[in-house]
């Protein structure tokens, strides 16, 4: 478990953004050029970008593949405005990319890590919401997955694999199915079809099991909700908002103490992510061609309360 970080201001969450320098970058590099811009109506102060930003990616010292570098470019402007960014590592690129981590104003999260993100609404009332946010790979049902996910994980596979040249690493990574490799237009996340009950229950289950075996630092506090990428879904469930989840799905929700579970879905089909602003969640889907003005539209909503 990572040192818990308290952030002001408002925070924007994407996840699993797989970006391999094709056609599909553009969506998700469009969103960050958008905020860079300051052509939102809210501008995050906070990105964090939860796990599997790249397709792959390894953390050599002295090299960046050429198909990534407008990626460091852009990540690197935003830091310079002075907005911060936490980039989480992930099953694609579980290496922590010393080029991020050496530069002022991205932080690198190897672990599952609280935050609390503190936010003045415009009466000046002070919001907190408290996330345990983690890329989600390590919560997969079977075994032979989350097996997988800690060998991609471990420093000697990491080491081993950076002793190859770039470009021989490179071509021998595990391809992605050619379909995540076209550009696609964002589809609507209720044609998605979604994980089904029982997994979200297992799901829960597993952060019920984690939270008595992960160590907790006694500086963090509760969290009100479990955030994570990975599973290329977009879901908010809520005991506040029981209608659209099964019985069993919400009782283990509720047991486990959270007030809701975030899966932030992808920027391969769905292009959604989360923004946190005074105390509320808002599930959004970028949609640039639908509303260029205001192309980040609402798909779901939830105040925290405390």
């Amino acid at each position: 478990m990572g040192e818990p970080y308290t952030l002001e201001g408002p925070a924007l969450l994407m996840s699993d953004l797989h970006l391999n320098g094709e056609a599909r970058d553009q969506s998700p590099l469009g969103l960050l050029k958008l905020i860079a811009g300051g052509a939102l109506s809210v501008t995050p102060r906070h990105i964090l970008l939860v796990g599997d930003v790249f397709d792959f990616n390894l953390g050599y010292q002295r090299s960046i593949y050429a198909h990534l570098l407008p990626v460091y470019q852009l990540l690197f402007a935003l830091a310079d405005q002075g907005i911060r960014l936490w980039v989480f590592t992930g099953n694609h690129d579980p290496d922590p990319c010393p080029h991020l981590a050496e530069r002022e104003g991205i932080t690198v999260i190897t672990a599952p890590t609280t935050f609390t993100f503190v936010t003045l609404d415009e009466q000046g009332t002070e919001h907190r919401v408290t996330a345990l946010i983690e890329h989600g790979d390590l919560c997969e049902a079977t075994w032979v997955k989350r097996s997988l996910c800690l060998l991609a994980r471990a420093t000697w596979v990491r080491w081993l694999a950076r002793r190859l040249p770039p470009a021989l690493a490179l071509a021998l990574a595990p391809k992605l199915p050619a379909r995540l490799n076209v550009a696609q237009p964002p589809v609507e996340v209720n044609a998605v079809a979604p994980l089904q009950n029982a997994s979200l229950t297992r799901l829960v289950g597993r952060w019920i099991e984690h939270s008595t075996q992960r160590p907790h630092s006694a500086l963090a506090p509760s969290p009100d909700l479990w955030v994570m990428g990975h599973f290329h879904e977009a879901r908010l469930l809520s005991t506040a908002q029981p209608s659209c989840h099964g019985l069993e799905a919400l009782e283990a929700l509720h047991a486990s103490s959270l007030q809701a579970l975030v899966i932030l879905g992808d920027w391969v089909t769905l292009n959604t992510c989360l923004l946190i602003d005074q105390g509320e969640l808002s599930l959004l889907q970028y949609q640039p061609q639908s509303s260029p003005k205001s192309p980040l539209l609402p798909l779901k909503r939830l105040s925290i309360t405390r």
